[in-house]
């Protein structure tokens, strides 16, 4: 079964010429090497179940897009232990896994040749994400001119087509426009079905509300709320809106 457990801190490495005495922000300092560190997470412990939607919430530099990237294997925590079961796919940066210059439906083939498709499969895989980018003659072009919106497209097309056993996403996606959306929140709902664990990285409480049923919220670097998150549509019950 899919699960996430952690507890750890991590240091991030600053300039040489910054102040380790931190100035005004309690988070900088120096690590046991002497270096001057942002202590970008601290503390932090916690454990992911199947069927935790879990929403990361805090302000700008709380530590969630941090936190995410820890869980999906791009930092290394500096001091604890992260241990993740499952398969995961990470919706973190539309681009990532994406090369600029290679052609979109390159990038589709190996994308999905990574997570261990082929033959058949493949080309199923592959019919699945075209449809669901819809970016036209575009795919058959490199990614380096594709538009915003085109990536975010491509990059959502590809994260929710390896069916996943933990689903890692930022918020990203929902600067889409209005029509992918709508399409995009549609193909969510049926993949979180399937998948075990979602985490979403997000200072919106009402999208969290709306997919999410657990808030871990986080400020300058701690978590300082863990609990289940109050959904939109009980809180329009409970306030007697329509």
């Amino acid at each position: 079964m899919p699960r996430i457990s952690l507890a750890l801190g991590l240091d991030i490495p600053l300039m040489q010429s910054t102040r380790a005495d931190g100035g005004d922000d309690a988070r900088i300092g120096r690590d046991r090497s002497g270096r001057a560190v942002l202590h970008a997470l601290r503390d932090v412990e916690l454990t992911l179940e199947p069927g935790d939607r879990t929403a990361l919430l805090g302000t700008n530099g709380a530590g969630k897009t941090t936190l995410l990237r820890v869980m999906a294997g791009i930092y290394r925590p500096s001091v604890g232990t992260l241990r993740t079961e499952g398969v995961v796919a990470s919706m973190i940066d539309p681009m990532l896994g994406l090369s600029p210059e290679l052609f979109g439906r390159e990038n589709v083939r190996l994308y999905l040749r990574s997570y261990g498709f082929s033959g058949a499969d493949l080309a199923c895989a592959e019919a699945d994400v075209v449809e669901t980018a819809d970016i036209g003659p575009f795919l058959d072009m490199p990614v380096s001119g594709y538009s915003a919106g085109m990536v975010i497209r491509l990059g959502f097309a590809l994260g929710t087509a390896v069916k996943p056993d933990i689903l890692l996403l930022d918020e990203w996606l929902f600067t889409a426009d209005a029509a992918f959306l709508d399409k995009a929140l549609a193909r969510l709902d049926r993949v979180l079905g399937k998948t075990g664990i979602l985490v979403l990285s997000t200072h919106q409480t009402e999208l969290a509300r709306s997919i999410c049923n657990r808030e871990i919220r986080l400020e300058a670097g701690r978590v300082i709320a863990d609990g289940p998150i109050e959904s939109a549509a009980r809180k329009r019950s409970g306030t007697g809106q329509a």
